[in-house]
């Protein structure tokens, strides 16, 4: 329970922040999809994936515009949304969230973009 605790403390600081950044630098902004990934992130911990999967999807939006299609960013949000809807459930929307971010791992690893 304690751990549910801090988790709602975090939800409260990291939506504060949020807004922040919003106010700051707009909705299509590295930053603030930076803030959002880790309100997603403690949504999901304490299992509101709804809510999560929302949050996913806005940083997928900001990832594609800010680094394009075929971005690691990119593949990395297919791959929380891919988890998500797992957990909720749907299976085939998982397969298919895992699918887009396969085919850009794979275009990343054919062109060798990634610098080790």
């Amino acid at each position: 329970m304690q751990i549910q605790g801090l988790d709602l403390l975090a939800k409260e600081k990291l939506e504060f922040v949020l807004q922040n950044r919003l106010k700051e630098f707009g909705y299509f902004h590295i930053k603030t999809a930076n803030t959002m990934q880790n309100v997603a992130t403690v949504e999901m911990e304490l299992g509101n994936y709804g809510k999560s999967l929302q949050y996913n999807l806005q940083v997928l939006e900001v990832r594609k515009k800010t680094f394009g299609d075929d971005h690691l960013k990119v593949a990395n949000s297919h791959t929380s949304i891919a988890q998500l809807h797992d957990l909720m459930g749907n299976y085939a929307q998982a397969a298919d969230s895992l699918d887009q971010a396969m085919k850009i791992y794979s275009l990343d690893v054919a062109t060798n973009k990634s610098k080790i």
